[in-house]
């Protein structure tokens, strides 16, 4: 067996911070990328593998810190947020620049309108959802932990995250609790997902376990309205469900986002801050003048196009998902809705052409992988004067921009501070179709 090629710590500088949260350096000639940096600073690194020319790096210390460089919260930062070491300003400054740099690199220029970003009002405890995984603590005992960053099989043990709602804190404790008095080891589970409702105040909780004959149990906590255990094979790494072991009380939550009401499943994708939704939804509102039709892609439970749908006299939602679709369509009614109809199934499989015809609008917010191609070519051989996307990955939005910019043109752009201390942003972009007027 080849021997692993060692390389030399090194002393670097760093330049900027890129997209993915890694500090860029460049010494004699050879790329260095890196967390747990800020720009301008000196630190030195510790290269663990090259992928595609990049060395990638661990940071061994600063040698020169920068004045704006804080104390991380969490001692697990590394894992879940690497920016918790720099200010909030400093966070916006890097995530506006990266995506002005990813325009330049992937559309080939940067559009000729001021781009802001809307901050977070609450930087820490912000998430509604959180998966742990486990390992044990330094006494032996059962821990809620996440995975080291860049390491398949380490982890970092921990008992709280700064990240987390403190209700979702709370109910993991109980949990944890509750499985220290059984005869069970970090082998025999795999995850913890809890989701929070602001509305409610009440959590949702699943534990996914690799034991199929895992004994069910039952954690006392008043807030905890829903509790499931799954067995999810051992095989692969992801908390993907083979079977349901155990259910007790409900699998949805009900949450408020401006002035609707939305209910959506244990499963469901529901984004990490309703409240800072509801602002993007008002960017929106206020960029849009009432027309007929809106077709609304990625539509979840149909968020955007109910939170939409009393400026246009017919809504059309496409998502995947069938419990969505489900909730979708209860949500509707809920919120007395009108002129909403939810199709099942994915984007690129349904006839686009007919569901885009006569369509005033289309609004798009696609999973981090970003629009299927099958979509973009539907949407290009479309009419739709006006076309809204709403990304939670830069890197793919700007991608898929550099195809539709034969098509459409910018009108308006903004992000949205979702995900404070980790280098992730919500954006939007406001698109017309070339030749029309706004």
């Amino acid at each position: 067996m080849p021997r692993r090629k060692r390389w030399e710590d090194r002393t670097c500088h760093i330049d900027r911070i890129l997209p993915s949260g890694e500090g860029l350096a460049i010494e004699n000639e050879n790329t260095y990328h890196a967390f747990g940096v800020l720009p301008g600073e000196d630190v030195v690194l510790r290269p663990v593998k090259k992928k595609r020319g990049i060395l990638k790096a661990r940071t061994l210390s600063v040698t020169k810190a920068s004045p704006l460089r804080r104390e991380p919260r969490d001692l697990h930062y590394l894992s879940t947020s690497p920016f918790q070491i720099m200010p909030e300003t400093l966070q916006h400054e890097i995530k506006c620049e990266n995506v002005r740099r990813l325009f330049q690199e992937k559309v080939g220029q940067i559009p000729l309108l001021p781009l802001s970003i809307e901050k977070s009002e609450a930087a820490w405890h912000y998430r509604n959802k959180m998966e742990f995984s486990f390992s044990l603590d330094e006494g032996g005992n059962l821990s809620l932990a996440f995975h080291r960053r860049g390491k398949k099989y380490d982890k970092d043990a921990l008992t709280t995250c700064s990240l987390a709602h403190a209700m979702i804190n709370e109910c993991a404790a109980v949990i944890v609790r509750a499985l220290r008095q059984r005869p069970c080891s970090p082998d025999s589970l795999k995850s913890l997902v809890i989701r929070y409702s602001h509305c409610e105040n009440k959590c949702l909780a699943i534990l996914f376990v690799k034991d199929e004959s895992f004994a069910p149990f039952s954690p006392m906590h008043e807030n905890l309205a829903g509790w499931q255990i799954r067995y999810s094979i051992p095989l692969s790494p992801a908390s993907v469900t083979t079977s349901i072991l155990h259910v007790e009380g409900r699998n949805t939550l009900l949450e408020q986002v401006g002035n609707i009401k939305l209910h959506y499943g244990i499963d469901s994708f529901f984004q990490t801050q309703p409240h800072e939704l509801g602002k993007l939804i008002d960017y929106l509102r206020n960029n849009i003048k009432p027309r007929k039709k809106l077709v609304d892609l990625y539509a979840g439970v149909g968020t955007l196009g109910i939170a939409l749908a009393d400026l246009f006299q017919e809504v059309i939602c496409v998502e995947f998902d069938d419990k969505a679709c489900e909730l979708a369509e209860k949500n509707a009614l809920q919120n007395k809705t009108n002129g909403l109809c939810v199709f099942s199934g994915p984007s690129e499989k349904q006839d686009l052409e007919t569901l885009l015809k006569e369509a005033d609008m289309l609004i798009v917010d696609p999973p981090r992988s970003g629009l299927h191609p099958k979509v973009i070519r539907k949407i290009l051989t479309s009419k739709a004067p006006y076309f809204y996307y709403v990304s939670c990955n830069p890197i793919t939005l700007t991608q898929d921009y550099s195809t539709l910019q034969t098509h459409y043109e910018i009108t308006g752009w903004k992000l949205f501070d979702f995900y404070p201390q980790t280098p992730h942003v919500e954006s939007v972009l406001l698109m017309k179709k070339k030749a029309v007027e706004v």
